[in-house]
Order: C-alpha cells, then structure tokens, then sequence
C-alpha cells in the first residue's frame, strides 16, 4: 500500500479588541466562537491545525475550547477498520500526526504546566519559541516583567516574530479574520504581520474580511482594484491608499521602542515598506485580468459582452499560492460564521 499522504496543517488566526470589533457591531466572543466552531469542522476533515495561545485556562480561555475540542473530535472517530481506516492517522510517538500544534511566545511559554502537557501527548503538540539568537541560557538571566520591563517587552515582540516565521514554515494554509489593530505586543499587528510573512513564502491565506478588526482593514484593500496610470500621465505617481490604521504607530510601545537604535529603527520601518509592498503586489495580482477592471476599448457590444464573461470565468479561476482567485476574493466579503467555515473548508480541500 502507498503510504498514508501527511495531514494538511492549517493555521488558524484570530482575535481582536472589543473597542474596535465593535465598529463593526461585534465582540470578542463572536470571533472565538468561530474559531471553535471552524476547528471543529476542520478537524472533521482530518486536517490539523496550528494556532498561538497560552495553556493556561484564566488567561486563554479560547486555548482550552481548540484542546476541548480535539479531545471530543478523537474521541468521536470511528474505531479503525478496512472500511474506514481513519482512526490510524494519529499516532503517539509522531507529533506531526496529532491534531493540534500550538505556538507559544517567550515569556507566556514559560507559564506551561509540563504535566499538563504530559497529559496532553497524542492530542497537542507544544512548541515554545525564543527571541531569534537568544539561547534558554541567556532566557534565564532576563526578567519576564511585561508589565514594566521595556527589554522584557522587546525580547517578547522578537519572539511573537520568530513564532509566526515558524508557523508561516510549517503551515500549508493559513485562515485569518478580526485581530487586534492598535496596541498589539509585537513589532506589527499580529495578523499583519502573519499575512506578510504567509505571501512572502508564497503560501495560501485566506483572509474572512466581514469580521472587522485588522483582517478588515486588509480585506477592504484587497478588494478595490489598485489605480492604474494614465496614458497621458506616465510620470504620475501611484496614488498610496494603504489603510492609515495598519502603521508601525499601529503597533507602537514608547517603554519598549526607547531601547531601539536608529539602525534598528530603519530596519523596522523598511521591513514595515517591504510588508506594503508584498500585499499591494498580492493585490495587483488578485485583480489583474480582470474585466471589471480592464480598460479595454470595445470592439463591439456582443462581442464585449462574450468576451469579458469568458476573460472573467479564467480570471477566477486563476490560482495564486495555490488557492483560486475566487476562492479569495469571495472569503474577503464573508461576514456570516456559516460562509466562513463553508469557505474555509473548500479552501483546504481543494489544497489536497
């Protein structure tokens, strides 16, 4: 028999502040609701899944839901059998099997209960990530103070960075809707940064746009067409209609970033024009070929007409990272946790 394919892991990304959710008429407990819900469905599927969270019940709340409901989802698969196979996918000594993978940043990945952990092996995968070139030996000299130590809050933004490179390395598809916009611990809002990092190794993402927060923000760019160039005007700068929310200000700690040099400051900030650059180019992408976008002369009403049903079906079903262009600009509207999770399971099968 040809061996089994690896399952596909899916990162799922999420959250958000109730303030700014709720200009879009939502809260916090509507995004965390789907996150379990969508888990739920694709763990039905026999994907896996990777996500970021603490393992501790008072501060991650949502965490425990993701773990409750791999347990349930285990310990509902059929009992294995020549005609239905499944439950041989999971298997003790090979974590790349279990259903869970879970990210958890320098210092919060401190606060893990080995033997809840322990407890845990067949179900979740723990894998706690350090500040990039900082041994566990240099760890334990620095204070975890988040509260009022700027190197404590520095050293834990390198480590949210280099969790979400990693993350970005293992997953096959990452999904994202809300997330925080202002105030996020990082260099950049999480989800920014995870998009960037996502299109820069050239991997699927799927951004549910109709749930507010900074996938929001990402969505509605996404959505209208960059402006081209007039013919007349060939010297005229492209108008920047970047989201003024998404900024390095977005993301700003004056404790922290008093301990930045300059150097260090304008690697930030071109680090920041290279993350614009990555997703206006994705955007171009998504629109070109477009005939609701085309500026092509008609040649005749019909033959328009003809044409441009035909040059729109093929535009759609282009692929960029492996997802159709439909596939992407649909997700960019959904607001409704049904469409969500029906979209986001398409997305996936149709990876396999």
């Amino acid at each position: 028999m040809p061996p089994k394919q690896r399952p596909l892991l899916i990162g799922l990304s999420a959250g958000g502040d109730k303030i700014e959710l709720a200009e879009e008429g939502l809260g916090l407990e509507h995004i965390e609701e789907l996150m379990v819900r969508l888990a739920m469905r694709l763990l039905q599927q026999e994907f896996r899944l990777a996500f970021g969270g603490n393992l501790v019940e008072e501060e991650a709340p949502l965490t425990e839901h993701l773990i409750n409901a791999a347990l349930n989802w285990q310990s509902n698969r059929p009992v294995p059998s020549k005609q239905d196979p499944r439950g041989e996918t999971v298997e003790v000594n090979n974590p790349s099997t279990w259903p869970l993978l879970n990210y958890s940043a320098w210092p919060q990945s401190l606060k893990i209960d080995p033997q809840r952990q322990a407890r845990l092996v067949g179900v979740c995968e723990f894998r706690m990530v350090r500040p990039k070139d900082t041994s566990e030996a240099e760890l334990l000299r620095f204070s975890t103070d988040l509260e009022h130590d700027p190197a404590a809050r520095r050293r834990n933004a390198d480590a949210l960075t280099e969790m979400r490179v990693q993350s970005t390395v293992a997953c096959d598809l990452r999904i994202v809707w809300g997330g925080r916009i202002r105030k996020s611990k990082g260099w950049l809002p999480g989800i920014l940064e995870e998009v960037y990092l996502t299109l820069q190794k050239k991997k699927p993402v799927l951004i549910l746009g109709g749930f507010g927060g900074c996938a929001g923000k990402l969505a509605k760019y996404l959505k209208t067409p960059p402006r081209e160039k007039q013919i007349d005007k060939p010297n005229e700068k492209p108008v920047d209609d970047w989201p003024n929310e998404l900024s390095l200000d977005a993301s700003a700690d004056n404790l922290r970033d008093s301990l930045l040099t300059e150097a260090e400051r304008a690697y930030l900030h071109s680090r920041f024009e290279a993350c614009k650059a990555a997703i206006r180019e994705y955007r171009a992408n998504l629109h070109r070929a477009n005939p609701a976008t085309s500026d092509r002369k008609p040649t005749g009403r019909a033959k328009l007409a003809e044409d441009s049903t035909d040059l729109l079906t093929r535009h759609r079903q282009r692929r960029i990272h492996g997802l159709k262009v439909a596939t992407i600009l649909d997700a960019l509207d959904i607001g409704n946790p049904r469409d969500a999770i029906r979209k986001s399971v398409e997305a996936a099968a149709d990876l396999r």
